[in-house]
């Protein structure tokens, strides 16, 4: 398993690395903002597996690149005006 924590290829250590040492420790961001990060990330990976045709484990941060973020932005754009609710 440490082998893999040191594979720069994976995608993980980074999310998880820029979870618990940026947001938290370099930032210092609120609890609520934290979780902003971490649920967007939750909805990313999906979305990044899907577009990609790899699994989750599979994608790596080259992966990642601006098109596939425009994508994902588009599409939580597109699905939070299906629900959001405005006066009229």
């Amino acid at each position: 398993m440490g082998a893999l924590m040191n594979d720069t290829t994976l995608l993980g250590p980074w999310i998880r690395r820029f979870l618990l040492e940026y947001l938290v420790g370099e930032r210092n961001l609120s609890r609520n903002t934290q979780r902003s990060y971490r649920d967007t990330l939750a909805l990313l990976m999906p979305f990044a597996s899907s577009q990609l045709k790899k699994t989750v484990d599979q994608i790596s941060p080259t992966d990642l690149n601006a098109d596939l973020l425009r994508g994902f932005l588009t599409m939580r754009n597109t699905l939070s005006g299906m629900y959001s609710t405005s006066p009229g």
